[in-house]
């Protein structure tokens, strides 16, 4: 039996910086979708404290999904809200982008599952509560609401929270 191991040192040294020039090869190229670059934010975010040298990636990112956010679905939307409320993502370069995936948000409300609304009012809340400019989607919510009420038998006690 052979048996591979690799070292925390061994990921940090190689591993992380190939990942980081092929994340900066695919943005410059902007050759990622909506639904990777929104994945892609998405690990980012939740790996900050694991991969903080991947968070000065995050600006090139965000331009990136202001480009492709007209084809984000719901749970694109929806990652991409919960990113920009865990991390601090300047709240300038994001106001454009907020009305982007408030107008998505309107136009796909009916495709919206649990999970997706609860996390664009946990992040909405959030991001409103730090001063970031969501008020387009303030006004998006009530529409999500009443999605949500359609969709309660299937919300979770976590959904609901």
């Amino acid at each position: 039996k052979v048996k591979a191991t690799i070292e925390r040192g061994d990921t940090e040294r190689v591993a992380v910086p190939k990942l980081v020039n092929e994340l900066l090869r695919a943005l410059k190229s902007r050759s990622l979708t909506a639904q990777s670059s929104a994945n892609v934010l998405w690990a980012i975010v939740s790996m900050e404290k694991q991969m903080p040298q991947l968070l000065p990636l995050i600006p090139e990112l965000m331009a990136t999904i202001q480009l492709v956010a007209k084809d984000m679905k719901a749970q694109n939307i929806a990652n991409v809200m919960w990113a920009a409320a865990r991390c601090k993502i300047d709240s300038g370069a994001s106001e454009s982008l907020f009305v982007t995936l408030a107008e998505r948000t309107y136009l796909g409300a009916d495709s919206f599952n649990a999970q997706d609304i609860a996390n664009v009012f946990w992040a909405s809340g959030k991001l409103h509560k730090r001063g970031a400019p969501v008020s387009p989607f303030l006004d998006v919510l009530p529409i999500l609401t009443e999605v949500a009420v359609q969709r309660a038998d299937a919300m979770t006690a976590q959904h609901i929270a």
